[in-house]
């Protein structure tokens, strides 16, 4: 038995015990390490060495064989290498190299001479001048780097400062581990260009053949290996004393240290699975002959996988631990066993080897020739019974103790320990653990297919019971328990039908109950219901213009709510302030309106259908007056018509029509009577007299300009039935616009080429600066300031002080109209804007389609369109684009509102606060930090929450002035992602960049620590939601799952799959969290079962946010295509809805006590008020 091998090593090093141990001997004494050192430190001189004296064995602790080869080293009759730097004589430079890298380790001698490393680490010499000399290297991969020649011999050894220290030709790096029988390094091939694993002997093994042998053996065992889980080995070789093995260097920890840090046992499945991995790679090595003999955690790395986002699978050979991928590498074969070789086994006669507690029973009696593959299988049941159970099978004070345990001990299943492990695994954990290895799994194959059938879920050869057999067996081992069972159930249903018919008479009276209480909530249901409708039907009269029928409804909804004793409601208090706007919706049933025109005093409007029909609607008493047509059967089939409507006259009750045909214009004058009806003039004005072309009319109806086909233009002035001016156009116009001045009026021109010109009447036409080729002039209007405005096939154009156009916008614009309030344009299908100062409103006049026509009073105050949707619509202006319309502001962040007052501001993309009552819109100051949430609060004054790092600036905003309100910090490597305020629940909730949220009551005193609540993904939060009450929490990483933290539990509470979930909020006083989907389906889903409890349909494509009422009684969901739909959530039902954005509704924000609702997209805001 060799010297070093007398101890055994603590921990799970490789243990080889002799007769003496076996026997329990615990004789003390010194580490095998000092007793080598001390034969080193005479350098080969046997005269002076104590083994040269007789000096017993047992005073060193060596056996005789050991002191025989001992001497045969040092009295030098090795025979020589060839090279003569590379002697076998071991002296004490190379054992001061040794010891060095020995050092520091445990197990090693730290008062054994040693190679001072300073220089290799940089540090000074603790030598003094003469030990700072360095030794030159002359061969590079030699063993002269490691050890000196004959010519210095009596040079302290010293590696060059800078050098690297070498062993042949590997850099050594830093010592990775240590076993019985070597050490292994982190070394660096030059020669290859890669890192590698190098393991040579340890110091005192130097002198031990079976060591040498044991090395070799090792890369011969792993040299055939081709196999994921089993390191391949590089190189094998001997230099000079030394022998090695370079192998891959796989980083990682190993399986022990691994099972060290964790806190709980190993998930039952994984720890299946990893063992399955290992008894495959196990296999692979019996395959070829080899028999590892020294199974354990700590032989078995866990190499970490790197992250592939292109891998669709992890790497073959992998499992997953603790949510981490690695790959589970045999290694140390230095104990493996060669099989069916035909050589001679090494191993001494009651020798052991290997760990004990991992050691097969045969193994621990040194019966070497009876070990077999079912020796590692019991090694990897050994594991799996760590894995799950969190301890070694057998333990004890001593390793002799535990291999008695090993022999002749009783295991204690893994269920006694961990109750929760599955019985099926349980019989594989005990089968492999067999004592007898007859009657263990025959291969390791057969210990990884029958762990592959238990994670199948597949019946499994080691428990082939069915459940009746189990049922048997059970009641066989637990006779009295099953006795007391049937007692006890005899016994209960004694009682139970004792106590039957007392329960009987109570269950009637709750019943009875019961029925009472649960008509009275049906009949509130069913108001609810009606009161729901009630309210649809109010939006529906209201889109088809009847709004006397919507004022019944409305006060048929409001007896409802005063019956049940229940506040208005949201959408009735919006729908009762549009009832009372001073608007009209006429019904003109489906027929294309081709022409409107409005009087002067507003009391007449007029339109025109493509048959020639005209009808007269009295705007004042809402009611039409005649309906009549003007023109003949020849007159229709002419072709293409251009018709022209306006009211003429002093009084305007004049209606001049004018049907511009390419081929004959025809022209008619209509005059109201007293008695209400319409009489055509018989005598036309002079101006109409010869053929003409074009026919232009001022909004207030005294001039007409008439463009003849002679080229002549008159100006025909109504008030006093005469031509005003006459004049010639360059050529023939497109487009003409007429205003009235205090002293006559102006007439703006586009001919068909693009030019653009101005007549005043009193001197010839001015043309103006031309615009670009490529613009279509659509339309022309004047401003309040005089100023032309065009529209174009390009945008809209504004001619500035005369010379310059100027362009406003890049969108076509149809039409172009002037009003005291700003420039109204037709831009968008569907929609007016208003461009009022600095702000842009927008609103939509038809519910579906596009305008076919409109028209402006001469006081621009009022605009009269007509669409494809078959209605012609009367607008207020300014009133109804700020009531219905949404307001253009370009890149908007964020909406922040004050939940006391009607206030609100807008973020945009450049971090600047816009107050959004400001007609002037003008930005508050900007900060430099990313803003994370803000709110008004009710004095006016804005709250922001800044992100400054790891921490949360909470600053008040009043005009100018900042001031530092509170600070959050958050720990020191963690960075803010994003943080949200709740004013109702009063606490900050907040989400760092490693997959942590942070929820803070600002109640609490400014130093108190926030909840940390980890995620159990690891990855980052992308959104988030608190319950008003903060007891619960919403979070998701992805779109495919919503996971509820109960904060008073302290622990994910359910997780809710969701694949196309966009936004969501909670329902608290129902137990609800209600979900936005990619679809346009609106979820509510149970906080109880985590199942559906109801589903909306209404939105047409994707439902993009969500908000909740403050009275919790409407859910407000915006859509894709801009809709806003109104859900009641006690009859489940949709009871309004309103397309006001064009772009999908990005934020819902309530405001102002429930009174406002803002809705915002991208580009656009609109606020919804209700009356007071």
């Amino acid at each position: 038995m060799e010297p070093h091998e007398n101890l055994p090593r603590c921990g799970n090093r490789n243990l080889a015990f002799g007769p003496a141990q076996m026997l329990g001997s615990e004789t003390a004494v010194e580490h095998p390490s000092m007793h080598w050192h001390r034969l080193l430190r005479f350098r080969g001189d046997y005269r002076n060495c104590p083994l040269a004296e007789d000096e017993p064995c047992a005073k060193l602790g060596l056996g005789h064989h050991v002191l025989r080869e001992a001497r045969r080293v040092f009295s030098g009759t090795c025979r020589p290498m060839a090279d003569s730097t590379d002697s076998l004589k071991l002296d004490d430079y190379l054992a001061r190299l040794l010891a060095a890298l020995d050092s520091g380790v445990e197990g090693g001698n730290s008062h054994a001479p040693t190679v001072d490393l300073s220089a290799r680490q940089g540090l000074p010499s603790q030598g003094g001048p003469q030990a700072e000399a360095a030794i030159p290297v002359s061969h590079e991969g030699s063993l002269s780097e490691v050890i000196p020649g004959p010519g210095n011999a009596g040079v302290p050894l010293r590696v060059a400062p800078g050098s690297p220290l070498r062993i042949g030709r590997f850099e050594l790096r830093r010592q990775l581990g240590k076993g019985g029988c070597g050490i292994v390094f982190l070394a660096f091939d030059p020669k290859l260009q890669r890192e590698v694993a190098l393991k040579i002997p340890r110091p005192e093994m130097l002198l031990s053949a079976d060591a040498r042998k044991r090395l070799i053996r090792e890369a011969q065992a792993a040299a055939e290996f081709d196999h994921p889980n089993l390191v391949p080995v590089y190189e094998t070789g001997e230099f000079g004393p030394l022998c090695y093995i370079a192998t891959a260097f796989c980083p990682g920890q190993t399986l022990g240290q691994w099972l060290e840090k964790q806190a709980f046992p190993v998930p039952v499945r994984q720890a299946a699975r990893l063992v399955a991995i290992v008894a495959e790679a196990v296999q692979h090595a019996h395959d070829r002959g080899v028999l590892h003999r020294d199974l354990k955690p700590n032989n078995i790395i866990l190499q970490p996988v790197r992250e592939d986002p292109l891998a669709e699978e992890p790497p073959v050979g992998s499992c997953q631990l603790r949510g981490e991928y690695f790959i589970p590498r045999v290694v140390d074969f230095g104990l493996a066993k060669l099989m069916e070789r035909g050589e001679p086994s090494d191993t001494r006669t009651w020798q052991i080897l290997g760990t004990p507690k991992y050691m097969a029973p045969e193994q621990a009696l040194a019966k070497h020739r009876d070990l077999g593959p079912a020796a590692d299988v019991y090694a990897l049941g050994a594991i799996l019974y760590e894995l799950l159970t969190g301890c070694a099978p057998y333990d004890g004070a001593t390793d002799v103790e535990v291999l008695r345990q090993v022999i002749d001990g009783q295991l204690n299943p893994p269920r006694q320990i961990r109750p929760d492990i599955p019985r099926d695994l349980e019989a594989i954990c005990l089968k492999a653990m067999e004592k007898n290895p007859g009657r263990r799994y025959r291969t390791a194959i057969d210990l990884a297919d029958d762990l592959r059938r238990f994670l199948d879920g597949k019946p499994t050869i080691a428990r082939p019971l069915n459940w009746l057999g189990r049922v048997a067996r059970w009641a066989r081992r637990n006779d009295q328990l099953v006795a007391l069972i049937i007692v006890s159930a005899i016994a209960v249903v004694m009682i139970g039908v004792g106590t039957w018919y007392m329960g009987e008479t109570r269950r009637l009276k709750n019943d009875q109950e019961r029925a009472r209480s649960d008509q009275e909530l049906r009949a509130r249901l069913e108001r609810q219901r009606d009161y729901a409708q009630y309210i649809y039907a109010t939006f529906l009269s209201l889109r088809s213009g009847n709004r006397d029928e919507a004022k019944d409804y409305l006060e048929a909804a409001r007896m409802i709510a005063t019956y049940l004793n229940e506040p208005l409601d949201f959408p009735y208090r919006h729908l009762s302030r549009l009832v009372q706007l001073p608007r009209q919706d006429i019904p003109t049933f489906a027929n294309r309106v081709t022409a409107l025109a409005v009087s002067a005093d507003l009391r007449y409007l007029c339109w025109a259908y493509p048959d020639g029909t005209l009808t007269l609607w009295d705007i004042a008493q809402s009611r039409p007056v005649q309906t009549w047509k003007h023109t003949t059967q020849e007159m229709q089939n002419a072709g293409k018509t251009s018709l022209h409507l306006a009211f003429v006259g002093p009084q305007s009750k004049t209606l001049l029509v004018c049907n511009e045909t390419a081929e004959a214009p025809h022209l008619s004058v209509w005059t109201l009577h007293s008695e209400g009806t319409m009489a055509p003039l018989a005598n036309l004005p002079a101006v109409f007299q010869s053929p003409w072309l074009r026919c232009a009319t001022s909004p207030d109806g005294r001039f007409s300009c008439v463009e003849h086909r002679d080229g002549t233009v008159l100006l025909w002035d109504w008030f006093e039935q005469k031509v005003a001016a006459q004049t010639r156009w360059p050529q023939s116009v497109k487009e003409m616009h007429v205003r009235t001045l205090p002293s006559g009026c102006e007439v703006a021109f586009a001919t068909r080429d693009g030019t653009v010109g101005l007549w005043d009447g009193r001197s010839p036409p001015r043309m103006l600066p031309p615009l670009d080729n490529s613009s279509r002039i659509t339309s022309l209007a004047f401003t309040a300031e005089g100023k032309i405005a065009l529209g174009s096939n390009t945008g809209l154009w504004i001619l500035e002080k005369g010379k310059q156009w100027k362009q406003q916008g890049n969108s076509p614009v149809r039409w172009v109209f002037s009003s005291p309030h700003g420039l109204l344009t037709y831009v968008k299908p569907g929609r007016f804007s208003l461009q009022q100062e600095a702000r842009f409103w927008e609103w939509p006049v038809v519910e579906h389609g596009e305008i076919t026509t409109a028209a402006l009073d001469a006081n621009g105050r009022l605009l009269c369109t007509a669409g494809e949707d078959g209605f012609v619509r009367l607008w207020r202006i300014p009133g109804d684009p700020h009531e219905l319309g949404v307001l253009q502001v370009p890149l908007i962040q964020g909406v922040f509102v004050s939940e006391e007052s009607p206030q609100g501001v807008l973020l945009d993309a450049q971090k600047r606060f816009f107050p959004l009552a400001d007609s002037q819109n003008a930005p508050l100051p900007s900060p430099s930090l990313p803003i994370l949430d803000a709110f008004l609060t009710q004095d006016g004054s804005l709250r922001v929450f800044l992100a400054d790092g790891s921490t949360i600036r909470d600053e008040q905003w009043t005009g100018p002035k900042r001031r530092l309100v509170r600070q959050w910090r958050l720990p020191p490597a963690a960075q803010v992602r994003w943080a949200k305020f709740s004013r109702p629940a009063g606490h900050l909730l907040a989400a760092d960049h490693l997959g942590r949220l942070y929820l803070w009551n600002t109640a609490d005193v400014p130093s108190a620590a926030p909840s940390i609540i980890e995620t159990s993904s690891g990855k980052v939060v992308a959104e988030a939601v608190l319950a008003r009450d903060a007891s619960l929490l919403a979070a998701r990483w992805d779109r495919s799952a919503i996971s509820i933290w109960s904060v008073a539990e302290n622990s994910w509470k359910l997780t809710l799959s969701i694949p196309d979930a966009t936004d969501f909020c909670f329902v608290e006083n129902s137990g609800f969290l209600a979900t936005a989907g990619e679809r346009g389906a609106i979820r509510l889903w149970s906080l109880e079962s985590g199942r559906e409890a109801a589903t909306f349909l209404g939105h047409i494509g994707a439902a993009t946010c969500l908000a909740l009422s403050p009275d919790q009684r409407t859910l407000i969901s915006g859509g894709a295509n801009g809709e806003v739909i109104f859900w009641d959530l006690r009859a489940q039902r949709e009871v309004f809805r309103q397309r006001r954005h064009d772009g999908p509704v990005r934020h819902i924000r309530f405001a102002n006590r429930g009174r406002w609702l803002i809705t915002a997209t991208s580009d656009q805001v609109a606020l919804w008020q209700t009356s007071e």
